[in-house]
């Protein structure tokens, strides 16, 4: 299934924060079951999936080549006997790796130094500055390896695997590989698998393929200069990350393995000449004067910047340094270039990457205002009730304390004058220091507890038929307790 890549744009149109919330829906609130009171709750927009829009990745962006021509000067020709000198000092002689990615600017190709089947290949490898979902990739081709080797790397190059296969002889080359396209297959194959593509059937080189005789194009690489005419052979060889490879009843999105199957941070083409192909060229094509040497057109990618479902446009990103980087735009409390992770203070609930299916968000912690740092807490979590919550904050203020910052701390008592998020919601107990038990009250009706015979919401005078003392230990007693010898001061205030 050849998909039109040849008519994407680099710059398809960005989305925005509001594609990733549902328009309709009203804001969520979530009860924080402080003791304070629902004043508290929270309002969070229910989250819907959302994703950058889909695009050619490849468009623009720099391919290395590990072999191009020009350096020296070198004359290449086509199989049909047009020839140029290719010189990498001068432009207007340039096959350099660039044209892969200029959108077809001037029909403009790359062109390889020599290669003979004892090389070990030629590398082309592109990198697309962050972690993209591929669906496909394919390559306008006009000097034919025997083999392509597709590699990707999911980071930044520091591992490689391989994705895909092109031969024209799968058998001979990549023994024990399915060969086909995966259009033709009639059974679904397993996500991770990697297919051998025959291009012996599209192979103008091969007597009787499909495109033996085939179209010509102007491959000059600054054809609307009017320089000569050459013409070559062109294929487009393309091939799906994921076509046939989950049923559509399934949630491709939710399938972690066929997603991080089409993740990609670089991708790599390995060229091959293979020892055959002097055998199999037609008769009727002239000997490359500078031997054999590879050809492309353009190279297209097709896919979308990768967020984890929490963003709808990827940004420049000029921390990373690199060219073409970008970030991602998140959204549902989420950070990081990927989305991969809360947001400090968002960790009431544990990240998950959205789908279709199952759009998630991260959550804002619940500590009434009094605190902007918490962590998330796996055992809290996994034994609180419904709705569940697993922030607990950290470094409470204002005198306040508990999971939530729903208390108020030991020595200070609920002000219900002042909102839940007040500076002053809680206010000093001020309990007696000689009739109370301790300087701690309750931390609903700010009363202190008393010692025996002392009443008042502070503790601060006798009860009825008490007399106060001057020992700390026994503040009030009654008049038949009084000690000999001991002058006492009967009802005034402690």
């Amino acid at each position: 299934l050849i998909l039109p890549a040849l008519c994407l744009t680099r710059s398809a149109a960005l989305g925005s924060e509001s594609d990733c919330y549902s328009p309709t829906s009203a804001a969520t609130r979530y009860d924080s079951k402080a003791v304070f009171g629902n004043h508290g709750d929270q309002e969070q927009r229910e989250a819907k999936y959302c994703e950058p829009p889909f695009e050619n990745l490849a468009v623009n962006r720099q391919v290395v080549a590990s072999s191009t021509c020009g350096s020296p000067p070198i004359r290449v020709c086509s199989r049909r006997g047009f020839c140029d000198l290719c010189d990498s000092e001068q432009r207007k002689l340039s096959y350099s790796a660039s044209h892969l990615t200029d959108y077809h600017v001037h029909s403009t190709c790359w062109i390889s130094g020599r290669v003979s089947p004892d090389d070990s290949g030629v590398n082309l490898t592109l990198s697309l500055g962050k972690k993209h979902t591929v669906y496909y990739s394919d390559r306008l081709r006009i000097g034919l390896p025997d083999a392509i080797e597709a590699y990707k790397s999911a980071d930044f190059g520091a591992t490689w695997q391989l994705w895909h296969l092109f031969s024209n002889n799968c058998s001979a080359d990549y023994p024990g590989h399915r060969a086909g396209y995966s259009y033709d297959f009639g059974v679904y194959i397993n996500p991770r698998e990697v297919v051998c593509s025959d291009t012996s059937q599209v192979d103008p080189a091969v007597p009787g393929s499909a495109n033996s005789d085939t179209d010509k194009f102007d491959s000059s690489p600054h054809s609307d200069e009017n320089r000569r005419s050459n013409s070559m052979d062109r294929i487009v060889l393309s091939f799906s990350t994921n076509f046939k490879r989950y049923r559509p009843q399934e949630d491709r999105d939710r399938d972690p393995i066929i997603a991080d199957w089409m993740l990609a941070t670089d991708i790599r083409l390995l060229l091959r000449r293979k020892q055959r192909r002097q055998q199999s060229r037609r008769r009727d094509f002239p000997a490359v004067a500078v031997g054999d040497a590879f050809a492309l057109s353009n190279i297209d990618v097709g896919g979308r910047c990768f967020c984890n479902g929490h963003a709808a446009r990827c940004l420049p990103n000029s921390k990373a340094g690199g060219p073409g980087a970008s970030v991602c735009d998140c959204q549902h409390g989420t950070e990081g270039e990927d989305c991969e992770r809360c947001k400090p203070f968002w960790v009431d609930l544990p990240w998950r990457r959205g789908t279709q299916e199952q759009p998630t968000q991260c959550r804002r912690c619940q500590c009434n205002g009094h605190t902007d740092r918490c962590h998330f807490d796996a055992s809290t979590y996994q034994f609180s009730a419904q709705p569940k919550s697993a922030g607990v904050c950290l470094g409470c203020r204002h005198n306040t304390a508990g999971r939530n910052c729903q208390y108020c701390r030991p020595g200070y008592h609920r002000n219900w004058l002042a909102a839940v998020d007040s500076v002053r919601v809680c206010t000093l107990c001020n309990c007696h220091p000689l009739g109370s038990t301790s300087g701690i009250c309750d931390r609903d009706t700010g009363r202190c507890v008393c010692k025996s015979g002392v009443g008042g919401e502070k503790c601060d005078r006798c009860l009825a038929g008490f007399e106060q003392t001057s020992d700390p230990a026994a503040p009030c007693r009654r008049p038949q307790d009084k000690v000999k010898g001991t002058e006492l001061e009967l009802g005034g205030a402690i």
